[in-house]
């Protein structure tokens, strides 16, 4: 995907930082690849106390302050008057890279961090992707903190979790609540997003991009969005308690994919994700799954293929069940979104979808979007 108008201003808001001498010397062409699940540190397997698995989590945690000029400020005088906006993060890597969320790293002229020992550093904006609102800076002074990655095919209704915010500028907040479901799809900013987690907890400005995690303490997703509803049913009813939240799996696959092409680039990039094409939804007719002989959690349904995407062109057809992706049978609809995020843009892999029940190999190229 080429850059847009805001990666130019973005560019030049990093620029301006570097003359006043605030930003680091240029890092290392080749930064070290964002940790995948199998890389992060064990699970700290604090299941009985809330407090153990929040300490688990912490380190990692940052809060973010993001500064926005009007234009014609003078930097020397600091006239006019700057918008702040808090968000939260996530350290991802010993270099330093921060996971965020949200639109505030657009245009940012100024970009800092508080980590969880109260150290404040800036941060260079490394990128952003439109799309899912996945953002990525890198600390000036770089540091690293570890943690633990929830199994996707664990997290599910009923999971009990918690989130780390900075709610209005208060400080680290913790909120526990549940998991109430997956694989939502809802319109964020008139961009269709799919395999999103619902959760119970409320979020306040200053909390998205914070990390939600089990009683373990290993992080199953980052905060995106609150719910807005319907026009017609919130005009008079304003939703509470529903938030929804990106799967870690599938932020860090796009988080890694940017710190890669920023490093090519030397200049804020925005970011392509794996992109199959099509809806799915588990499959809930315990006759069928017994006459497809599957497992209880085995195979998903394809309820929509959309037109000219990689799943058309490699022959799906609506109500295929696909039972294989790839090496793996498919247990779910976590569990789909996770091996269609761990595959990179233009890899070709062999998919097995039962068809009038009968079994089909298809081969398909993942696209980008």
């Amino acid at each position: 995907m080429p850059p847009g108008p805001g990666s130019d201003l973005l560019a030049a808001g990093c620029r301006i930082v570097a003359l006043l001498g605030l930003l680091a010397p240029d890092a290392p062409a080749a930064p070290r690849p964002v940790r995948t699940p199998s890389a992060v540190a064990p699970s700290t397997g604090a299941t009985g106390d809330l407090r153990e698995a929040v300490a688990a989590v912490r380190p990692a945690y940052v809060r973010l302050l993001v500064e926005h000029r009007p234009s014609g400020v003078d930097l020397q005088s600091r006239t006019g008057r700057a918008t702040l906006t808090s968000i939260s993060g996530l350290l991802i890597d010993d270099r330093g890279h921060v996971l965020t969320m949200g639109d505030a790293l657009i245009e940012a002229d100024l970009v800092s961090a508080e980590t969880d020992d109260g150290e404040i550093t800036l941060c260079d904006v490394v990128g952003y992707d439109p799309e899912t609102a996945v953002g990525v800076v890198r600390l000036v002074a770089p540091r690293e903190a570890t943690f633990a990655v929830a199994p996707a095919d664990e997290v599910e209704p009923g999971l009990p979790v918690f989130s780390l915010g900075n709610p209005f500028g208060l400080g680290t907040t913790v909120t526990a609540g549940h998991v109430t479901g997956v694989g939502r799809t809802i319109d964020v900013r008139g961009v269709e997003m799919t395999d999103l987690l619902q959760v119970s907890m409320a979020m306040n400005p200053g909390d998205q991009g914070g990390p939600i995690a089990d009683a373990d303490g290993r992080v199953l997703g980052v905060m995106l969005t609150r719910y807005l509803g319907q026009p017609e049913v919130t005009s008079t009813v304003e939703p509470q308690g529903i938030s929804f939240a990106l799967p870690i799996e599938t932020a860090l696959g796009i988080a890694r994919r940017m710190i890669e092409a920023y490093a090519e680039a030397a200049a804020p990039v925005t970011g392509d994700r794996p992109w199959v094409g099509v809806r799915v939804r588990p499959i809930e007719d315990d006759v069928l799954k017994s006459q497809l002989r599957l497992a209880p959690e085995q195979g998903i349904l394809v309820e929509r293929v959309f037109q000219g995407s990689p799943a058309m062109n490699a022959g799906l057809r609506m109500h295929d069940v696909v039972v294989r992706f790839g090496a793996e049978p498919v247990r779910g609809l976590q569990h789909f979104g996770g091996l269609v995020r761990s595959l990179d843009v233009g890899e070709q892999v062999e998919l097995v979808v039962v068809r009038g029940g009968e079994k089909r190999t298809l081969r398909l190229v993942v696209g980008a979007r």
